[in-house]
C-alpha cells in the first residue's frame, strides 16, 4: 500500500464564524424540497429523572413535526428504566423540507405528548439545519424536569457526529438518535461498543462468576428467579446476560475487584460482553503448543481449561487464532460434563495424533480493536464509545497508553465516564485518519513485564498518563520510565520521549532559565538535605516562597511557604529562620493551609526529596498576582494551537485541574495576550530551547508552557511581565476536551458532553498531531 504525501494528511478547511453560522462549509447536499418521508432511528436515553422523583417506569420516545399530528412516530415501552434502548426504526410521513424535529421522552404510565406533568422525562426540538446537509447521528441533552436545555446548532451540520447540551455538561437525561439524509441511509456511526451496561439497584443477582483469568468475571451460571434473571425475561436479546458471558467492569471496579464491587451492595451498572465461541484446529506437527493451561478444581460449575499464557513461537501464539484467556470449553470426542482432568487429557491425545480440534469461548472482541494482540493486559475502559473504525491496511501500529488509578474517585481526575483519558478519543481518532491504527492500552506496575511484551508489538506508543498517576496506583515512576527506554532502544517511537520529560518537564528547568527575560533570577534549586535547609531558611525569611519538588504533577509537592508573622528580613541573608519558627503553607494540590515548623516542613521536604525521581527541589519567588490565574500556552511541537487562561477558585492560590478552577479557551491570536505570545514565540521560544539544550526538532508532541504574572499590582498592561512557572511535557492535555470530565457534579460525562465547537476543534488538533506521528514514522523508516 503507497503512503500518502505527508503534506496531505493534515490539511484542515478554515472555518469563520460565518461559515458555521450560515452552514456554508458542509459538503453534503441538503434535503430536496417539498414533501417526502423520514427515516428517523431512536436507540437509547439515559439519566432519566421524574420530576417529583419517583421512579421511572417503561419510558416511550414520541417524536412527531410540531403541529403536525399525521407527522409522529411513538416507540414501544422499553424495559429498562435506567438505561432504556429501544433500537426503534420507521419512516415519519409527511415530512416537509424545513420541518423541525422534537423527540419527548416520557413515562408510558402517562403518554400525553405536551403535557410537563408527572410523566414528563425530557424533551428536545432539533432545527432542520441540524440534519438536512446530510442527517444527524449523536446524543442530544433532553430538557428536563432537571436540567433544562439550551440548543445551539447552527454548526451540526459540519460534524458527522453531534451532541447538543443544555443545563450542564454530564448532567441530566440525554437521547441518542439518528435521522437519515437526502439519500435515505443514516450516517456511518462511529465504532459501535462491543459492550452494553445494565442496571441493578444491588444484590443478590443470582450469578456464579469465575475470576480465575483476574481480567474478567466470567459468568458461569444465571440462577433462577433473581434480579439477573428477571432482567432478561423482558430485555431484548442483545441486552441479556447469558451463560458465559463477561462483566469487564462493575461500577469503576475491574479485574479482580468486579466481585468485591458486587458483594458491597448499592447500586450497581455492570459493563457485559457477550461471548464469542469459537472452533479452532492446529496441526502441531509435533512442535510445542506454547500453551500454559491452569483450571480450578474446586469449582464444581466449571470444568474448562485457562489458557494463562502462549509461549511467543509456539503454535498455538503463531497460529493468531488462540489469545491468552480463551477458555477451552469442549474437546471432540469428550462426553458433556467432562472434568478439567479430563479434557487436558483429551487434549494431550490430540496432540500426539497430530491434529487438536477445540471450542474456545472468550470475551467478544472489542470492534475498535487493532492488529496488535494485546490480550494479556486488563483493559480498564468501558468502551470506546466515539472511536473510529481502524485502518484496514494501516500503515503502522501505535498505541495510546492510559492509567487507571484505582485508589481514586472515578480512576483519576482525568477520566470519562468510559474509563479513557478525556481526550484519548480524539488523538487516537487521530492518528486513524492518517493511516496508522491506534489501540487503548493500559499500564499497570501488577502487568509490567506484560506491558513490555505487547508494547514491542508496536511501532510507536504514545503516553497519555502521567507519573504521579502510576505512582498514586502503587507503581514505580522510575520503572515505568525504564521500560520506555528499553522500548525506544528496541525501535518502538515513544512520545514523549522520557529524556525529554527529564529535561523539560523538570521544575529545576526553571534554574536554566533564571537569566532570562521569562525567568526569575533568584530561582535556586537544591539536591541536597543540607542545601535545602540552609537554602530555605534563608530565602522564607525574607520573602514568601514557593518550593517545588523536581518531579511531580497536578500541583503535588508544590508548597507556597510564608511565615506566620511579618517577621521578615529587609534584604536576602539578613537572618536565617529558626527550626522552631511557624510558617503557613499551602500545597497547589488542594489550597489548604496549615501551620507548619520550620522542621516538619523539612521533613515534607526531604521526602519529597528522596522518594521523586530525579530529586531535588526549586526554591522561586512567590508572585502574589499568581492568585489571578496564569495563561497556559499549548504546544504542538513548536506550534502553538491555543491558549487556556486558569483562574483559580475565589480565594485559591493555583489554578490545578479539580481544585475549582475556571479555564477559558483563545485563539493563539487572542488580542489580549498578544504581547506574551509574540514574545514567546519569537524570542523566548529559542532561548529556551538553547538553555536546556533542545532543538526544535526535539519538542515533545504535545507540551504547554505556564505562565504567571510577575509584576505589582497596578502595573499599566504594556509593562507587565509575564515569567514561566513550568513546562507540562508529560502529559499535556488537548484543553478542548475538558467538558468529557467525570467531576462530582457531572458523574456521567463522556466523549460526546464535549461541546459541537470544541469537538470539531479537537478533531482537528488529533488529526495534526497524527500527521506528526506519521511524518516521524515515515522519516525512521525512509533509509
Amino acid at each position: 500500500m503507497a503512503s500518502p504525501r505527508v503534506d496531505q494528511a493534515f490539511t484542515f478547511p478554515t472555518l469563520t464564524a460565518a461559515d458555521l453560522a450560515s452552514g456554508s462549509a458542509c459538503q453534503p447536499p441538503s434535503r430536496r424540497e417539498g414533501v417526502c418521508p423520514l427515516k428517523i432511528r431512536i436507540v437509547s436515553a439515559r439519566g432519566l429523572a421524574a420530576q417529583d422523583g419517583s421512579a421511572v417506569s417503561s419510558p416511550v420516545c414520541h417524536c412527531q413535526v410540531p403541529g403536525k399530528t399525521s407527522s409522529s412516530l411513538l416507540t414501544g415501552a422499553a424495559s429498562c428504566a435506567v438505561l432504556p434502548v429501544w433500537e426503534f426504526e420507521a419512516e415519519l410521513r409527511d415530512y416537509a423540507f424545513g420541518d423541525p424535529l422534537q423527540f419527548e421522552v416520557r413515562d408510558s404510565r402517562h403518554a400525553d405528548v405536551g403535557d410537563d406533568g408527572p410523566g414528563f422525562l425530557g424533551r428536545i426540538t432539533l432545527p432542520a439545519s441540524a440534519f438536512d446537509c446530510g442527517g444527524f447521528d449523536g446524543e442530544v441533552h433532553l430538557e428536563s424536569p432537571t436540567s433544562p436545555s439550551t440548543v445551539s446548532v447552527a454548526s451540526a451540520p459540519l460534524y458527522r457526529k453531534a451532541s447538543f447540551s443544555g443545563g450542564g455538561f454530564g448532567m441530566g437525561a440525554y437521547l441518542k438518535v439518528s435521522v437519515a439524509g437526502a439519500d435515505g441511509t443514516f450516517l456511518p456511526s462511529a465504532v459501535p461498543s462491543e459492550s452494553f451496561n445494565v442496571a441493578f439497584d444491588g444484590p443478590p443477582l443470582g450469578l456464579d462468576l469465575d475470576t480465575l483469568d483476574e481480567k474478567f468475571a466470567r459468568i458461569l451460571k444465571v440462577l433462577d428467579d433473581r434480579k439477573v434473571s428477571a432482567h432478561n425475561e423482558s430485555a431484548p436479546p442483545s441486552l441479556k446476560v447469558w451463560q458465559n458471558d463477561y462483566i469487564c467492569a462493575a461500577n469503576d471496579s475491574f479485574g479482580m475487584d468486579i466481585v468485591t464491587t458486587i458483594k458491597g451492595g448499592g447500586t450497581l451498572v455492570l459493563t457485559v460482553r457477550h461471548k464469542a465461541v469459537e472452533t479452532v484446529v492446529l496441526n502441531p506437527g509435533g512442535r510445542s503448543l506454547g500453551m500454559d493451561l491452569t483450571y480450578e478444581s474446586e469449582k464444581a460449575v466449571t470444568n474448562d481449561i485457562l489458557v494463562r499464557k502462549l509461549t511467543r513461537g509456539g503454535c498455538a501464539a503463531m497460529s493468531g487464532k488462540i489469545l491468552q484467556g480463551d477458555r477451552i470449553i469442549e474437546i471432540p470426542g469428550c462426553a458433556e460434563g467432562s472434568t478439567a482432568e479430563q479434557l487436558l487429557d483429551s487434549l494431550q491425545k490430540c496432540k500426539d495424533a497430530g491434529r487438536m480440534e477445540m471450542k474456545l469461548v472468550r470475551p467478544r472482541q472489542p470492534v475498535s480493536g487493532g492488529p496488535v494482540d494485546v490480550s494479556q493486559l486488563l483493559r480498564q475502559s468501558k468502551s470506546d464509545d466515539g472511536l473510529i473504525a481502524q485502518p484496514e491496511q494501516p500503515l503502522y501500529k501505535a498505541a495510546l497508553v492510559e492509567v487507571f488509578v484505582r485508589c481514586q474517585p472515578f480512576g483519576g481526575a482525568d477520566k470519562t465516564a468510559s474509563c479513557h483519558r478525556f481526550d484519548s478519543i480524539p488523538l487516537a481518532n487521530g492518528l486513524i485518519r492518517n493511516g496508522i491504527s491506534c489501540q487503548f492500552i493500559n499500564y499497570s506496575h501488577r502487568e509490567h513485564t506484560q506491558f513490555i511484551e505487547v508494547s514491542r508489538n508496536f511501532q510507536a506508543l504514545v503516553v497519555r498518563c502521567a507519573l504521579g498517576q502510576i505512582k498514586a496506583d502503587g507503581g514505580d515512576p522510575t520503572k515505568f520510565e525504564a521500560a520506555l527506554r528499553t522500548l525506544r532502544q528496541s525501535g518502538v517511537l515513544v512520545w514523549p520521549s522520557p529524556d525529554l520529560v527529564e529535561t523539560m518537564g523538570a521544575k529545576d528547568v526553571l534554574v536554566k532559565v533564571a537569566s532570562l527575560s521569562i525567568g526569575l533570577e533568584d530561582t535556586l534549586a537544591y539536591h541536597t538535605q543540607a542545601e535545602l535547609s540552609a537554602g530555605m531558611r534563608r530565602t522564607v525569611a525574607f520573602q514568601p516562597r514557593v518550593l517545588k519538588a523536581n518531579r511531580g504533577t497536578g500541583g503535588e509537592c508544590v508548597w507556597i511557604v510564608k511565615l506566620k508573622g511579618s517577621n521578615y528580613g529587609q534584604a536576602l541573608g539578613d537572618r536565617t529562620l529558626g527550626l522552631d519558627e511557624v510558617l503557613l503553607v499551602a500545597e497547589a494540590c488542594d489550597g489548604r493551609e496549615e501551620e507548619q515548623s520550620v522542621t516538619e516542613f523539612l521533613e515534607a521536604c526531604h521526602k519529597a526529596l528522596t522518594e521523586k525521581g530525579g530529586g531535588g527541589i526549586v526554591d522561586q519567588r512567590f508572585c502574589p498576582r499568581a492568585s489571578e490565574g496564569e495563561l497556559r500556552y499549548c504546544m504542538v511541537e513548536d506550534e502553538l494551537v491555543s491558549i487556556v487562561q486558569r483562574k483559580p477558585k475565589e480565594g485559591g492560590m493555583s489554578a490545578v485541574c479539580g481544585t475549582g478552577s475556571t479555564f477559558t479557551i483563545h485563539d493563539p491570536q487572542e488580542p489580549l495576550f498578544w504581547r506574551v505570545t509574540a514574545k514567546f514565540l519569537t524570542h523566548d521560544l529559542e532561548q529556551i530551547l538553547q538553555a536546556v539544550a533542545v532543538s526544535r526538532e526535539q519538542l515533545p508532541l504535545l507540551w504547554s508552557a505556564d505562565f504567571i504574572n510577575s509584576s505589582p499590582a497596578g502595573t499599566a498592561l504594556m509593562d507587565e511581565r509575564w515569567v514561566l512557572a513550568e513546562f507540562n511535557c508529560a502529559c499535556a492535555g488537548l484543553p478542548q476536551c475538558l467538558a468529557a470530565r467525570r467531576r462530582p457534579e457531572a458523574p456521567q460525562a463522556c466523549f460526546w458532553d464535549i461541546p459541537p465547537a470544541d469537538r470539531s476543534e479537537a478533531r482537528r488538533l488529533g488529526e495534526y498531531v497524527g500527521s506528526k506521528v506519521l511524518r516521524s514514522l515515515l522519516t525512521l523508516s525512509t533509509p
